[in-house]
């Protein structure tokens, strides 16, 4: 069987998340779906609410919820790859439309 593919962002996500989580306590490292889904949360909203500054809600609502619609509807077979092969990454990137979305109430 074909390793699967690396999904986007990967590497750096990746090395945000070890910086973050390498330096927490045993307890944190050894729940890493539910680290990633706080960390994707957290740092969303944190950006997510600086950007509204600048950028109209209806824009960053769009972007927030159509990117993964579109991504999905693009290429469903590598999306469900990525579910399946990268449960901590996907954990964090639904962290990610969470804590954007919380940010925009």
């Amino acid at each position: 069987m074909a390793k699967p593919k690396i999904p986007p962002l990967y590497s750096l996500v990746d090395t945000l998340y070890h910086t973050v989580v390498d330096n927490l306590s045993e307890e944190i490292q050894k729940r890493e779906v539910a680290a990633a889904n706080v960390f994707g949360i957290v740092g969303t909203y944190v950006v997510t609410k600086g950007l509204h500054q600048f950028i109209d809600e209806k824009y960053l609502i769009a972007g927030l919820v159509g990117i993964p619609i579109a991504y999905a509807a693009a290429q469903p077979k590598r999306v469900i790859s990525i579910i399946k092969n990268y449960p901590v990454y996907t954990s964090g990137m639904v962290g990610c439309v969470e804590g954007g979305l919380l940010s925009l109430l």
